[in-house]
Parts: structure tokens; C-alpha cells; sequence
């Protein structure tokens, strides 16, 4: 009988063993899905810090270069979005691997409640399973150690998300900074553009008058006064302005017989001397090419743009509303660009103009100079501007 109950308490004392071992093995295999989402974490703090790192690289940008503030937000929310959306996939890849743990506990379970039927089959592996316990308690400090360095991480965390919020309040008092600055630019503008046109409406009575008269030489000292205030006001210097009025009187005397048959016309704005001219002047009709006709009134204005070679040169395309029709443009963004990069070029390689000096621009119709409703309207909005600024 003592016999019997020997046995039975060793072969309890063995059961207890497999059961002890086989809940090692199980925490392992919870210790490694643990350690896996830890790493996943810290690849997601890692996304952060890049996430963050951007944005400081954007406050940087910003301040080097305020002309570029919108894309760098839309590069910020990009980056923004991106990180969200890997932190979402690395969320959903921890919510699997937990997932998949529950089912492997579930699973290692069953393999218990099996190897108690065969216990008997295994008192050989009885000092490997011990040598896996201490192996299992190995791995429980390492599992505390990671804890401990997550807590910290995650204290890092909070800190990276508070400087962050700094930022974006810099950020913030730096765009309404820029507002303040694009308004008062907005109204330098409007008194730039009310003083030329002052100096037209002179310019019109000045023609009337004589040169000699002493109303001719009050007016011709008020245009003076308006144009040295519109200088001020651009921040160039005198000379600079002197070279820009020059510019445009030489254009009007060389350019007199085409202004007065509607050929082209020479303007005076605020943005500079301006060379209007219709694209039955320059291009053949339905097309993009300078037609050889027009070689001549490009060779006159090519003479005033190298005469002045420290005024810079900007060409823009314009059309009317019109969809593009029988021509290899997808539309009229495309048609008034090709027409103003045609136009570039032939300055650039017939009349060698520096390239450096040249910015060719694409209008297409929305800038338009009369209504699109009519013929007379659309045919009006068809042409090249070249603009001479500083």
C-alpha cells in the first residue's frame, strides 16, 4: 500500500514538473511575441522621430525661404500623413501578433492537458525541461529590462510631442507674421499702381502741351516726382528706374510706325515697361512658330533689350477661353506656353539674348485683357507680353 501511494505521489510530482515546464515554453513564446511588439514600437518611435525631425527641417526651410511656406505644410502633412498611416499598419501588425499569441496560448494549453496523458513517455526529457525553465527565467529579467527602457521611450515621447507643439506655435505666429507682411505689400501695390497712373494721365497732357511752356515743364517735374516715389516704394534705386524709363521712351520712338498701326503697343505699369503684342504680329495663324515676317519687329525690340542689359526680361503666353482645336496642346496652358517658350528661344538663339536675363511664363486665359464673349474680345486676349523690370 505505501508502495502504491509512493508511486502515486511520484508520478504526481512529475505531472506538476511537465506542467511547470510546459508553462515556461509558453511564457517564452509570450516573452518573444512581446519582444517582437517592442520592436515594432520602437520602429514606430523611430517613424516619430523622423516625423519630427522633418518638421524642424520645414521651420528651418520656412525661415530661409517664406515663398515657399504652403509647400512646406503640404510636405509636413504628407510626412504627417505618412507617419500616421505606418503607425496604423505597425498597430494592426501588434494587434495580430497579440491575436496570434491568444491562439498559440490556446493551442499550448491542449498541448498540456495532451502531454499529462503522456506523462509516463516523458520522464526522459524531465532535466531538459528544467534546463528551459532557467532559460525561461533568463528571459523574464531581459523582458523586465525591456519594460523598464519602454517607460523611458515612451517619456521620450512625451517630450518630442511637446517640443512639437512648440514648433507648430512658432509656425503659426510665423504665417501670421507673413499675412501681416502680404497685406502691407498688398497696399504698397495699390499706391504703386494709383501714382502710374498719375504719370499716364500727365504723360496724356504733356502730349498736349508745348515742351517750352512753363505748364509742360510743371507737369514733366511732377512725373519726375512720381516716378522717383513709384522707385521708393519698389525699393530700387534712381538709377535703376532712370534705365526703366529710358527704356520705354526709346521703345516708343523705335517702335512708333508698328504702335501706330496696331501692331504692338508700349505700356508703362507697375510692374514694369510692357511690349504688348498680338499673335497675328509674331505667330502664324493656328500655330506656334514666329513666322519670318515678324523678324524685323522682334529686331527692333531685340536692339532696346540689349541696349539695357541689366533689366531683366519676362515673356508671357496669353490666350483667350477658347478649347484648343487642331493643335498638339492638351490646352490652352500648354498652347500659351509653347507659344512663349517659342518666342524665349528666338531671343535667346537669333538675337542672342543672355538666357540668364529670360523667364518665359504660361498664362493661358487667365489674365485676360477684355471679355471672351466676342471675336473683337477673344482676338484682344490673344498675344505676347514681354515685360523689361528690375
Amino acid at each position: 500500500m505505501l508502495v502504491r501511494k509512493l508511486k502515486f505521489l511520484t508520478l504526481l510530482f512529475i505531472l506538476l514538473l511537465t506542467a511547470c515546464a510546459e508553462l515556461t515554453a509558453l511564457r517564452e513564446i509570450t516573452a518573444q511575441q512581446d519582444k517582437r511588439i517592442k520592436e515594432l514600437e520602437n520602429e514606430v518611435d523611430q517613424l516619430n522621430r523622423t516625423h519630427y525631425e522633418n518638421i524642424n527641417k520645414m521651420k528651418a526651410f520656412e525661415v530661409s525661404k517664406n515663398s515657399e511656406l504652403e509647400k512646406l505644410n503640404n510636405e509636413k502633412k504628407e510626412i504627417k500623413q505618412q507617419s500616421e498611416k505606418e503607425k496604423q499598419r505597425f498597430d494592426e501588425e501588434i494587434r495580430k501578433l497579440k491575436k496570434d499569441a491568444e491562439i498559440q496560448k490556446i493551442e499550448l494549453q491542449k498541448n498540456i492537458n495532451d502531454l499529462q496523458n503522456e506523462i509516463a513517455l516523458k520522464n526522459s526529457e524531465i532535466e531538459e525541461l528544467k534546463k528551459k525553465k532557467q532559460e525561461a527565467e533568463i528571459l523574464t529579467v531581459r523582458v523586465s529590462d525591456l519594460e523598464t527602457k519602454l517607460k523611458e521611450k515612451e517619456t521620450e515621447k512625451i517630450q518630442i510631442t511637446e517640443n512639437l507643439n512648440k514648433k507648430e506655435s512658432e509656425l503659426k505666429k510665423s504665417q501670421e507674421k507673413l499675412e501681416d507682411i502680404e497685406s502691407k505689400l498688398e497696399k504698397k501695390n495699390e499706391t504703386e499702381s494709383t501714382l502710374q497712373k498719375k504719370i499716364e494721365e500727365l504723360e496724356a497732357q504733356l502730349k498736349n502741351l508745348s515742351k517750352e511752356s512753363d505748364e509742360a515743364r510743371i507737369v514733366n517735374s511732377e512725373i519726375t516726382r512720381l516716378q522717383k516715389e513709384i522707385a521708393s516704394l519698389r525699393g530700387v534705386s534712381g538709377e535703376q528706374e532712370e534705365k526703366l524709363n529710358s527704356a520705354f521712351s526709346d521703345l516708343k520712338k523705335i517702335l512708333e510706325t508698328e504702335i501706330n498701326t496696331g501692331v504692338c503697343e508700349v505700356l508703362k505699369e507697375g510692374r514694369g515697361t510692357v511690349i504688348r503684342l498680338p499673335n497675328n504680329s509674331i505667330y502664324e495663324q493656328d500655330n506656334v512658330i514666329v513666322k519670318d515676317e515678324s523678324r524685323p519687329l522682334i529686331n527692333k525690340i531685340s536692339q532696346i533689350l540689349t541696349k539695357y542689359d541689366s533689366l531683366q526680361i519676362i515673356v508671357e503666353g496669353h490666350t483667350d477661353d477658347q478649347p484648343v482645336q487642331n493643335l498638339p496642346f492638351y490646352d490652352n496652358l500648354a498652347l500659351s506656353s509653347a507659344r512663349a517658350d517659342n518666342l524665349t528661344r528666338f531671343l535667346i538663339e537669333e538675337q542672342k539674348i543672355s538666357p540668364g536675363r529670360l523667364k518665359s511664363v504660361s498664362c493661358s486665359y487667365y489674365h485676360p485683357l477684355d471679355v471672351n464673349k466676342t471675336p473683337e474680345g477673344r482676338k484682344k486676349n490673344r498675344r505676347v507680353e514681354i515685360i523689361l523690370t528690375y
